[in-house]
């Protein structure tokens, strides 16, 4: 059995999270001028989770949660925590899903992003001042994340599908039509 660190299909979506985490921090410094910003957290983890069951899946999806703690003001731990929550649920749900249809992966994103976000919000509520402009801001924000995940997370998991096919000749997102 190959340790974890020296499986390269470990590593395949890592470098593609990294690579998605690195670009979105690119885009919220451009939108800060603005006072806007993506939270795209939903897709980070998903296919780690559903498509590395075990423990190669449940350390990649806590390795981009500390990145993505690195990248937004929040108590260190709690995207490692979320994301290591999610690959435990989704445990439950790899069964009952198909790994083929690409708009359940981008359905769940789109929830999952919710839920992130009303994580941070309840972890992060204590510094913040309510009022009316912050509530203006939250859900501008919030509704910008919301439109902007469908295509991101589109694009991305086809990205990753595409590199693990390339590197692997594994197949996701194909639907066997013989």
């Amino acid at each position: 059995m190959i340790p974890i660190y020296k499986n390269p299909r470990f590593w395949v979506p890592i470098i593609s999270n990294t690579f998605l985490i690195s670009l979105l921090s690119v885009f919220n410094t451009q939108l800060s001028p603005w006072n806007l910003y993506l939270f795209i957290p939903g897709v980070f983890p998903l296919f780690l989770a559903f498509n590395r069951p075990g423990a190669s899946g449940l350390g990649g999806c806590i390795l981009s949660g500390f990145l993505l703690d690195a990248l937004f003001p929040v108590p260190m731990g709690l995207f490692a925590t979320l994301f290591a929550a999610v690959h435990a649920t989704s445990l439950v749900f790899a069964k009952r899903l198909h790994r083929e249809n690409i708009v359940q992966f981008v359905s769940i994103a789109f929830i999952l992003n919710l839920v992130c976000w009303g994580a941070v919000t309840l972890f992060t509520a204590s510094s913040t001042v309510w009022n009316a402009q912050f509530f203006a801001q939250f859900f501008v924000n919030l509704f910008i994340s919301q439109i902007v995940i469908t295509p991101v997370a589109w694009w991305y998991f086809e990205f990753q599908a595409a590199c693990l096919r390339l590197a692997f000749g594994i197949r996701i997102f194909e639907e066997d039509l013989t």
